[in-house]
């Protein structure tokens, strides 16, 4: 994107490195606007925050792996992706905790129109040594058009006891009683579109902790459902 706030963030990274290691006590953020097969490593009480804004999709299945392998260790990622035209977005994500007090928490939010596809796996694996822990997957996917496809497979393999696990995953298309609705206080049709696009893609940049790149990532998501309707 020629304006894009998020590529003037620090935190910013094209791609990631094949291999991280997240070391002890490192809070780290990384934001990304593409997805490739890595490895990374989370150390005992380190922290990351994985945000990715996809807009120009990818022909390979990239896999993506995390490893809390330290007490206390936590991943927090989010994902925004917007798809049209031919684009597709094929992607593995697996997460493994294998220590005490590991914490997970995953959300993907995606809006397809056109022809553009999703195809993604999500799978946590909570490792004997894993207890006390918690993994939260989440992935919500609105259609755009007939012809957009999203196919998102949540798992979780839970080898320990005393931990908390959900994973959920929705795919629908805008409501068509809302938008008559807000037709009927005025707006076009375009602009009812817009702002339920724009409070479905909200829920998820709230959970963005960091004020700077929360904002960075709301105006860039904002613009590009202003084209996504123009």
């Amino acid at each position: 994107m020629s304006s894009s706030r998020i590529q003037s963030l620090p935190e910013y990274r094209p791609l990631l490195s094949p291999t991280i290691s997240i070391p002890q006590r490192i809070y780290h953020t990384v934001v990304l606007e593409s997805l490739n097969t890595s490895l990374i490593h989370i150390k005992k009480e380190g922290s990351l925050t994985l945000l990715g804004f996809f807009r120009n999709g990818w022909q390979e299945r990239q896999t993506l792996t995390i490893k809390l392998e330290g007490e206390h260790a936590s991943v927090k990622l989010i994902f925004f992706i917007l798809g049209s035209e031919m684009q597709t977005f094929p992607f593995d994500l697996r997460i493994i905790q294998s220590a005490r007090s590991t914490r997970v928490e995953s959300h993907i939010r995606s809006m397809l129109k056109d022809r553009a596809t999703l195809d993604a796996t999500g799978t946590i694996h909570m490792q004997k040594n894993a207890s006390k822990s918690s993994a939260f997957f989440s992935a919500n996917t609105l259609l755009r058009s007939d012809d957009a496809k999203a196919k998102v497979v949540p798992s979780l393999e839970i080898l320990t006891d005393n931990i908390q696990a959900r994973h959920a995953a929705t795919i629908g298309k805008l409501n068509e009683g809302q938008i008559f609705y807000l037709e009927s206080r005025g707006l076009t049709r375009d602009e009812a579109s817009l702002l339920l696009m724009s409070a479905f893609m909200t829920g998820d940049i709230e959970k963005i902790s960091h004020e700077t790149i929360r904002q960075a990532v709301s105006v860039d998501v904002n613009t590009a459902l202003i084209e996504a309707v123009s």
